[in-house]
């Protein structure tokens, strides 16, 4: 920055504002990990100077974190190679842009949020990598979430049976069984955390896009997690990532649900066990072996309601965030409402405790924590850089653009299996 450097217009900050979603996007496409994420979001937009786009770090620590990394280079590659400025600058706290609040975009005149649903099934995925990062999630689940840790009862002892509502949704979760070949019953916990999050994405995801029921899930755990779910650390023992990923998975496809939504006009209702036909590594009687089932196929009665309200989102987006299951539950949020609002909504903080911070008496602790997972999910969500701010008592949501583009293709009806 040059000692000539004057006070940006308006104009200036929302182009500055739209090269930031730009960039956003821009590194969503090339597959840049969790943690760069976390780092851009302390970052801010400030303006655009002499054809490059300024950010300002919150921290001196921040600053110097991507710098030392180098992830700040990674940034202004990107910025040149797609065309979105001359090139990136990242403007030091010492120059107070870190901390100058930006304008934010005048009060829209009143309005209330659309109430019409798109119907999933009818929704192709464009995105301008293929069609590999445009993913579905039935769109109950994208605004309730399973529970992020394991539920407990007061004597500490694990819970069979699971809420959370959200305005005119609700979900309950129970926990089930699965039988050994010896006939013995295994009680299940409840699922819990990234790795059902993950799995539900990649399940619907296949059924909506081979409009069938039978979900081919690979030869091999280690492919399906590599391949499908995008996890690269596969580790053993006890608490390795191999073994949560199976207590997890077994526990998914044990339970049962029931789903609960009003639409407008429409109300509808599920009960049932989504995931049916699941071997869900049997053993051989002795405690030995512990096959992979290579085929799922869920219930057709939640496949049915996954063809109406199958929403879409993008894959890549999704799977960065799995380090925090509350980020994951703000981005299917984020996804499913932003784009339906018409101008703004504010939603206070007593209504977001309500329907995200169940585990969390406190107010203040679900604040913070609630604050750092809204900030990730923004931060890849392309669109919504400057589609959200805070107010005295919530957060303001402003209307942006749905996560992926999309069209309505002929209506796929059935499902093998």
């Amino acid at each position: 920055m040059q000692d000539d450097h004057t006070k940006p217009s308006r104009t200036n900050v929302r182009q500055a504002r739209s090269a930031w979603g730009d960039l956003l996007a821009a590194l969503v496409r090339r597959g840049v990990g969790g943690y760069q994420y976390e780092t851009l979001t302390g970052c801010r937009p400030v303006e655009l100077f002499k054809g490059h786009l300024v950010i300002a770090p919150r921290s001196v620590r921040d600053d110097q974190t991507a710098r030392r990394i180098g992830w700040y280079r990674r940034w202004h590659q990107a910025v040149q190679e797609d065309g979105i400025a001359k090139g990136l600058l990242l403007a030091g706290p010492h120059l107070n842009a870190g901390r100058r609040k930006l304008r934010v975009p005048r009060k829209p005149r009143p309005s209330k949020e659309l109430t019409e649903t798109p119907r999933g099934a009818e929704i192709l995925g464009l995105h301008p990598d293929g069609l590999d990062v445009v993913g579905y999630l039935h769109a109950i689940l994208a605004q309730v979430g399973l529970p992020r840790s394991r539920p407990r009862n007061p004597d500490g002892t694990g819970k069979e049976h699971f809420t959370r509502a959200s305005g005119s949704v609700a979900m309950t979760v129970i926990a089930g069984g699965l039988y050994r070949r010896s006939g013995e019953r295994l009680q299940q916990p409840l699922p819990y955390g990234s790795h059902p999050r993950l799995m539900l994405a990649d399940v619907c995801t296949w059924a909506v896009r081979h409009g069938a029921r039978e979900v081919d899930l690979g030869d091999s755990v280690r492919q399906y997690l590599t391949d499908r779910l995008d996890i690269r650390k596969i580790s053993g023992g006890r608490r390795g990532s191999y073994t949560q990923f199976k207590r997890q998975c077994m526990a998914l496809a044990a339970c049962r649900m029931q789903l609960d939504a009003r639409y407008g006009g429409q109300h509808i209702v599920y009960k049932g066990e989504p995931i049916r036909g699941f071997r869900a590594w049997a053993t051989d009687g002795h405690g030995q072996g512990g096959l992979w089932p290579g085929k799922l196929y869920l219930e057709q009665e939640f496949y049915d309601t996954l063809l109406d309200l199958g929403m879409p989102l993008d894959l890549q987006a999704y799977r960065s965030l799995a380090r925090s299951p509350m980020a994951m539950d703000c981005y299917t949020w984020l996804a499913h409402r932003m784009w339906r609002i018409d101008g703004s909504v504010d939603i206070r903080w007593a209504a977001l405790h309500r329907d995200f911070g169940q585990e969390y008496k406190n107010l203040k602790s679900f604040k913070q924590r609630f604050s750092a997972a809204l900030k990730a999910a923004q931060a890849v969500y392309a669109g919504s850089a400057d589609r959200i701010e805070s107010i005295e008592d919530g957060i303001r949501l402003y209307t942006a653009d749905p996560p992926v583009p999309f069209i309505k293709p002929p209506r796929r009806r059935g499902g093998k299996g």
